[in-house]
């Protein structure tokens, strides 16, 4: 969110820490100012180069950054001391410049910038969606990345930043809200600006960036400044349309569900979230081709997504169409030969047709 293709080729860089699954960058705008953002990546992120997550905008609004970069969905976890001591000792020379500190992330980047907070003698953080702790039962969204992390860091009021200003932007329709929860019981009401966007999805950076107010907000937010991000235009949003379907859906309503999917896939035809609420709401309607028709769309979009084969067979096999779900597996199993969720369900549809 909020990078472009532009680099921040004005932007002098320096690294102040490194290891195989993480990099620490500094990165310095054109122009002197009074701000350095550190910035924190969201899950999947692969790279270590370049300016991290925001990097290019924030240097171009005339922020520095320190981007934290890692490779590891481990939440930050495996982050090592000797990280920090590089950063404090390149604070113990550059650090008087600065007015103040912020921290900006997504998602697990929002957890990280929150988390790290304290130990960075953090100001301002501006955190979207951040999760608060992965392991909760009333969120199993995350509970897969938890073999990566060892023991989840529950945060608690003793790393809340003295003197830091919190701001949590999330959407209150999604299980996100239990994570604001969390912030709520460990941050001061004077110090947590809880910002809910209703139907925005996860992260809510994408549907604030689509109505052009990501950019305004995190200005705001990093410079120390306080900003509610104007929404009036989020009803013209795909993110929106998709959120409220979804939304919808949850509630059986299935009719409007699908009105509103109707007009979002019209949108963003190749959004594969958005053709799989589509399949489900199909087929509990009894349009099982219909709802095939879907789950091989999302599957054409993205063909790494296990799920969405195994709701392709799963309507195969209710149509009657075994053998065809049965060659569909085999010729999936050859990309994916070590997919164990596919190798068990043809390994089903083989002993069933016996």
């Amino acid at each position: 969110m909020i990078e472009s293709a532009a680099s921040a080729s004005e932007a002098v860089a320096r690294t102040l820490w490194r290891n195989p699954s993480c990099a620490i960058d500094y990165f310095a705008a054109a122009a002197p100012n009074r701000v350095l953002v550190f910035t924190f990546n969201w899950i999947g992120n692969r790279r270590t180069d370049g300016p991290g997550f925001g990097g290019d905008f924030l240097l171009r609004c005339g922020f520095d950054v320190i981007a934290v970069k890692a490779t590891t969905d481990d939440w930050f976890h495996s982050l090592p001391e000797e990280a920090f001591v590089s950063i404090d000792a390149f604070m113990a020379t550059a650090g008087h410049r600065y007015r103040h500190l912020s921290g900006y992330g997504s998602s697990m980047g929002g957890y990280g910038a929150i988390r790290l907070s304290q130990r960075l003698g953090l100001r301002h953080v501006l955190a979207l969606s951040p999760q608060f702790d992965i392991s909760i039962p009333e969120d199993p969204r995350w509970h897969g990345y938890l073999g990566n992390t060892g023991e989840f860091s529950r945060l608690t009021p003793d790393l809340v930043a003295p003197g830091c200003t919190y701001t949590v932007v999330y959407d209150d329709t999604l299980n996100d809200r239990f994570h604001a929860e969390g912030y709520k019981a460990i941050i001061q009401p004077d110090a947590l600006r809880l910002v809910p966007v209703r139907y925005a999805g996860h992260p809510v950076g994408f549907l604030l960036e689509e109505i052009g107010e990501l950019q305004p907000l995190a200005q705001h937010v990093l410079a120390g400044e306080e900003y509610r991000p104007s929404l009036a235009a989020r009803k013209r949003s795909a993110h929106y349309l998709f959120g409220l379907a979804r939304h919808c859906a949850a509630n059986s309503k299935d009719a409007w569900a699908l009105a509103i999917s109707e007009r979002h896939l019209a949108r963003v035809p190749r959004h594969q979230e958005g053709q799989m609420l589509r399949a489900r709401l199909l087929q509990h309607r009894g349009d099982l081709s219909g709802a095939l028709a879907c789950a091989r769309a999302a599957i054409t979009i993205d063909d790494r997504v296990d799920h969405y084969k195994l709701v392709a067979v799963n309507l195969l096999e209710a149509l009657g169409r075994r053998d065809e779900a049965i060659a569909f597996l085999e010729a999936s199993l050859i990309h994916a030969p070590t997919s164990v969720s596919l190798v068990r369900r043809l390994h089903r549809l083989r002993t069933s047709s016996l």
